[in-house]
Formats: C-alpha cells, sequence, structure tokens
C-alpha cells in the first residue's frame, strides 16, 4: 500500500504595513519634525501648490517585513485649504520624490487623479 504525502511549500508573506507618524501644519511643514516633511512640502510647491494652501501634511511610513522595521516608502498625504481630498506624495526612503497624485476633488496639473 502506498501512502501518498503532500508537502505544502510555505513561501514568507512580505507586506507592508503602514505607519503613521506625524503630522505638520502649515507652519512645521517646513522644518524637519518628521520624515520627509520637508520634502513632501517642497515637492508639492513645485507641482504648483502654494505654501499657503497646505493645510497639513500627515506622513505615512511604509515598512515590509514588521519584524526587520524596514522602510519601504513615506508618503506624504497634503490636505489642502482649496479642496476636499488629499494631495499624496510618495518618497523613497532617503525621502526624494517618486510620485504624486490626488484624490477627491484635488485637482493638480499634470498628476493623476484618483
Amino acid at each position: 500500500m502506498h501512502t501518498h504525502h503532500s508537502l505544502a511549500l510555505r513561501a514568507p508573506a512580505i507586506f507592508g504595513i503602514a505607519l503613521a507618524i506625524g503630522t505638520a501644519n502649515e507652519a512645521s511643514s517646513k522644518s524637519t519634525d518628521g520624515p520627509c516633511q520637508t520634502a513632501t512640502a517642497e515637492h508639492l510647491q513645485s507641482l504648483g501648490v502654494d505654501s499657503r494652501d497646505i493645510k497639513e501634511i500627515n506622513m505615512v511610513r511604509i515598512i515590509g517585513l514588521p519584524e526587520l522595521g524596514n522602510t519601504i516608502e513615506f508618503q506624504g498625504w497634503a490636505n489642502l485649504e482649496s479642496c476636499q481630498g488629499s494631495v499624496v506624495v510618495k518618497l523613497t526612503p532617503l525621502c526624494r520624490p517618486k510620485e504624486a497624485y490626488s484624490r477627491g476633488n484635488c485637482k493638480i496639473t499634470n498628476i493623476r487623479q484618483f
């Protein structure tokens, strides 16, 4: 009699976890209080967003394997005075902008809107 054994291969699960790491209002968005807040504000300005229009920037850190705590990217979620929604700037772990998009009714020229 033959017995068949099946082996289930298990690959380690790799996933990202988002951690909120800080909020900056207009005054502190230009400071170095939180990771990538200054780079986010500067990138928004390079896209044509007036610094006075930035209500707040909420920073999110995306990590890979939780036990290692390695940062995959930062995201700056900017709420503007002029619209309902957010403008999101994705940045490298070294705070270099990679991509930007808008959500809600925030429309910024030359970036995608969701």
